[in-house]
């Protein structure tokens, strides 16, 4: 049988290990360009919470947008809420990430973004957009305004996503 002492220095050579490598994934995102750095994040948050500390350095310090907000989804999927201003300013802009920052808001039922997504919903959006915005809204369980719904069944009156069609026409669509 193994000595606890031996195990325990194992233990810790393993965790030496595993930090290397999360500081390794890390520095291989920053050397990549656009959206790749989130699939990369995607392995990063496997190693749990180890990585918290390696994500949180990366957050504060990158002058980089995808890092910033890859990092502050990923936080966020930890607990962390102070990155909900980085992931709600995301969020409401059209870019690579909004679909995936208002789905994290989701996904954790935070509704900060409620006010500032009605008035988003008044823009010009791509369908898959839209999609994830009122998906959004239907899990924190706040409605789109009766006119608005109107207004967005008149926009979007053929839309190519059948998963939109079925939001905009369901009965519960204005929640």
């Amino acid at each position: 049988m193994e000595s606890i002492e031996l195990r325990v220095k194992q233990m810790e050579e393993d965790l030496r290990s595993t930090r290397i490598k999360i500081q390794a994934h890390l520095d291989y995102m920053v050397s990549l360009e656009g959206f790749d750095k989130a699939f990369i994040m995607e392995r990063i948050v496997m190693f749990g919470s180890l990585s918290i500390p390696y994500v949180k350095e990366l957050y504060l310090q990158t002058q980089n947008y995808d890092e910033l907000i890859i990092c502050a989804i990923a936080l966020l999927d930890w607990g962390d809420d102070s990155v909900i201003p980085t992931i709600a300013k995301y969020a409401l802009n059209t870019n690579d990430y909004s679909c995936l920052a208002v789905n994290k808001m989701a996904s954790h039922s935070r509704n900060e973004l409620y006010p500032d997504i009605l008035k988003r919903l008044k823009s010009e959006l791509h369908e898959e957009e839209l999609v994830g915005i009122i998906l959004y809204l239907k899990k924190i369980g706040k409605p789109i305004p009766l006119d608005m719904l109107a207004s967005l069944k008149g926009k979007y009156n053929t839309p190519k996503s059948l998963h939109l069609k079925h939001l905009l026409t369901s009965p519960d669509s204005c929640i």
